[in-house]
């Protein structure tokens, strides 16, 4: 008795691929991990895009890098200034 197997949308996008590199007459070896590879990536960025919409904007705006530096502190602008003079 066979058991039917449910396969996911990552599954579907690997088969895709490996057919495809199959047909450029790689190996099935190399086939595939590129399509683990290609799969990986497609599950990585989707994961990613939801992360990021999940997100709150003020919760992300604490992460990014400031662009004016604290006062007092030394810039890259204050070193090459010393090393001209």
């Amino acid at each position: 008795m066979a058991q039917s197997v449910r396969r996911g949308r990552y599954r579907a996008l690997y088969d895709a691929k490996k057919l495809e590199y199959l047909a450029r007459g790689w190996s099935k070896a190399r086939a595939h991990r590129a399509g683990l590879r290609y799969m990986t990536q497609k599950l990585l960025t989707q994961f990613w895009r939801q992360w990021r919409a999940s997100i709150d904007v003020s919760e992300a705006t604490k992460y990014r890098v400031l662009a004016v530096p604290p006062e007092g502190a030394v810039t890259a602008n204050d070193i090459y200034d010393d090393q001209d003079a």
